[in-house]
């Protein structure tokens, strides 16, 4: 996906720029490289716990303080968001993501509501840190 995307973005005249974004915890401030993390998240929780500490908040920029759009996002604004057939999916992958595999166990849906409404659900509601811990 994010192949595609660059590719995508290149040839309107923008850049993919990766950043972390995985945790709370600054990447160098890591005992085991991002590279050897296991995909397994409590044995990562527990070690991350135990020798690091979450860095302070940057700063929020100010008023003019980031500078112009770029013109390739301001053309994206414009335009609104690509389709996947834009972004170079193929037929099958486009029809995999309209029509979800009925076996999973969730339905994901995109967006900080959505996201904001699992937290909800998954903490408060269902109480599932009381069994995960």
């Amino acid at each position: 996906v994010d192949d595609n995307l660059e590719c995508s973005l290149q040839a309107q005249g923008s850049v993919l720029s990766k950043i972390w974004g995985a945790t709370l915890y600054h990447r160098d401030d890591l005992k085991t490289p991002v590279s050897a993390m296991q995909d397994v998240f409590t044995p990562w929780k527990d070690e991350v716990e135990s020798s690091c500490t979450i860095r302070d908040c940057l700063p929020c920029p100010r008023a003019k303080e980031l500078g112009e759009v770029p013109a390739g996002l301001r053309k994206l604004a414009e335009d609104g968001v690509p389709s996947l057939e834009a972004l170079g999916f193929s037929d099958e992958e486009i029809r995999t993501v309209e029509h979800p595999d009925e076996r999973r166990v969730l339905s994901f849906v995109g967006g900080e509501d959505a996201a904001l409404a699992r937290v909800e659900e998954y903490i408060w509601r269902e109480d599932c840190l009381r069994q995960y811990f």
